[in-house]
């Protein structure tokens, strides 16, 4: 779909770009003039990141335009659909749609917001995964072929290996005695695939973080 192409998109170059900030400083000579200055390694980073982010302020802003109005989209079909319910099924009282309407507002916000924080944390991972290949590589093209293989290497390994252990895990669930194997197994399915890549992203975008703050100073003494 349009929107995916549009995610990749934004997740390649952001990646790339980031990958090239510190490589590319180095590659120019440029990297004594900032040892000479007093950043620091944290401040340099934060720069450089900032710096990305605005350059990538309007894909990113479209991106989150799209994925609030097709939540919202699907909000008010839901709310028409409930509104109209009464004359497909007579048992519908008024309390019921107010019931209704109100879960729908409520799962809608949540998506919105998750939706928000997915595509927030998406761009910290590239982020830190670009710097990270940047802050050991004296050269822009070896940076970039850098971050494509340290991203193929974590999807093999670290992000496909957890969502197995995740799904036999949670296939253990279906023998939890009825009725609440019908309602803890779809749930924890449910929140396994929303947080475990938002909670993996996350960790590993901190841990990168930090190991580049270590190199750059390292580069900077």
């Amino acid at each position: 779909s349009l929107h995916g192409f549009g995610v990749w998109g934004v997740s390649l170059i952001t990646t790339i770009a980031a990958s090239t900030v510190i490589a590319r400083e180095r590659e120019t000579l440029n990297w004594p003039l900032l040892r000479v200055t007093t950043l620091r390694p944290q401040e340099i980073i934060g720069a450089k990141i900032a710096a990305l982010l605005r350059w990538l302020r309007w894909p990113i802003a479209a991106l989150l335009i799209a994925r609030v109005a097709a939540v919202a989209a699907a909000a008010v079909g839901a709310a028409v659909m409930v509104l109209f319910a009464p004359r497909l099924d007579p048992e519908v009282t008024a309390s019921m749609q107010i019931a209704l309407w109100m879960v729908t507002a409520l799962g809608a916000t949540f998506m919105a917001a998750f939706l928000i924080v997915e595509l927030a944390a998406s761009i910290f991972y590239n982020c830190a995964i670009g710097l990270l290949s940047s802050a050991f590589s004296r050269s822009s093209a070896t940076a970039i072929a850098m971050t494509f293989v340290l991203n193929l290497v974590l999807a093999l390994f670290v992000f496909a290996p957890a969502q197995q252990v995740a799904i036999i895990g949670l296939a253990a669930l279906s023998n939890v005695p009825q009725p609440l194997s019908g309602i803890v197994f779809p749930v924890s399915v449910g929140l396994a695939g929303f947080f475990l890549p938002l909670f993996l992203e996350t960790a590993l975008a901190a841990v990168a973080i930090m190991i580049v703050v270590n190199q750059t100073k390292r580069l900077v003494e």
